[in-house]
């Protein structure tokens, strides 16, 4: 999941800074250096919400800012959500929203689908978190105090508007969160009336967005990840002019795991087994495990034994796919390299993947 993931038509996009007043309802997109980040692609957004409730409106767009230390070819994104007072009966009652404006590095990635449980839902109750059509889950930090990390300095931002009641005015106050672009594949990334409803010039469906505030922080001022704490989230339909990304296979639902062991506000990581000692066994439970090798780069072999039921195997190291079985019932046995910062690789086995039952299967992932 690293630049190649975009395509070269979205990489010849309009290469504009993140200051750019944007025709999409004039909103300002903030910038961490107008010169150096180069935007490739916008989405409108229409917040979810049951009628009579107005939604929000807003736009996020997908840059490309060199220095990342994340793995994902510089990718960030920034969002500007315009606020909502709609006014009932009277003067003193309406529908008070609150809005924000966020940019940052992508910091993580979930291939397969949704990261969150099926069934979870904010601390508000109001919003649930899985989408299971989502193909896949792209993560975006935004925050004053990441730049705390020597690494990351002047990468994020964060700032939120709090409507004030009657008045619908707003004061700025700083705000920490993690925005969740829950895509579809490229080639489900088609018409949709509600998209142009919402902006004609934008009319194919990428999918929803997940904006979500917590009150820590993603990462310690000496750059190690903590868990957030989550607050609330809100959904968007994500609308686009040209399909973003490429095209995958069908996502697999919720609860799907992210390469290098990340949770989503509320998760649970992945176990994690040492390298040689350990020969994972199973049967039909879905199984992700992280494997500490005690290295960041090498080459390790990898056994593996779906029997005859068939069985799905995927390797992967900082989110970039190192073996993928296949839906087969046999063994094998690879050598795998990888480099990167993290000494853990994921195997994930996805059970019975051309249905039936009572499968049964093992691995081993051998030391460096």
């Amino acid at each position: 999941m690293e630049e190649s993931v975009m395509s070269q038509q979205q990489r010849r996009g309009v290469c504009l800074s993140l200051a750019f007043i944007l025709s999409l309802g004039l909103v300002l997109l903030p910038a961490p250096h107008p010169a150096a980040a180069q935007i490739i692609q916008y989405f409108t957004l229409r917040e979810i919400v049951a009628l009579p409730i107005p939604g929000r409106d807003g736009v996020w767009a997908a840059y490309i800012f060199p220095g990342s230390p994340y793995p994902f070819g510089n990718l960030g994104g920034a969002h500007d959500v315009s606020s909502v007072c709609a006014p009932g009966l009277g003067n003193q009652s309406g529908v008070w929203l609150s809005a924000g404006q966020g940019y940052g590095d992508m910091v993580a990635y979930t291939p397969t689908g949704s990261p969150f449980p099926l069934g979870s839902v904010d601390p508000t109750g109001k919003t649930e978190l899985c989408n299971p059509e989502s193909d896949d889950t792209w993560w975006f930090a935004y925050g004053n105090s990441l730049n705390n990390s020597p690494l990351l300095t002047g990468r994020f931002f964060g700032n939120e508007d709090l409507l004030q009641i009657p008045q619908c005015d707003f004061i700025p106050t700083p705000v920490e969160g993690l925005v969740f672009v829950e895509r579809r594949s490229a080639d489900r990334q088609l018409y949709d009336i509600a998209c142009e409803n919402r902006d004609p010039s934008y009319p194919y469906r990428l999918g929803t967005v997940l904006i979500c505030s917590f009150t820590n922080t993603w990462l310690d001022p000496l750059g190690q990840n903590i868990q957030p704490i989550l607050r609330s989230c809100e959904r968007y339909l994500a609308c686009v002019n040209t399909p973003f990304g490429e095209a995958i296979p069908r996502g697999l639902g919720c609860g799907q795991p992210t390469p290098g062991g990340v949770v989503p506000p509320g998760g649970t990581p992945p176990p994690v087994v040492q390298c040689s000692t350990t020969n994972q066994q199973g049967g039909d439970a879905p199984d992700t495990r992280l494997v500490e090798l005690a290295k960041a780069a090498g080459t390790f072999q990898f056994d593996f034994n779906t029997e005859t039921i068939q069985d799905q195997i995927i390797v992967t190291y900082e989110g970039r796919l190192l073996l993928d079985t296949g839906c087969v019932g046999a063994m094998g046995s690879h050598q795998l390299t990888y480099s990167g910062s993290l000494t853990q690789v994921q195997v994930q086995v996805i059970p019975n993947c051309a249905g039936g039952m009572h499968t049964a299967w093992s691995w081993t992932a051998h030391c460096p």
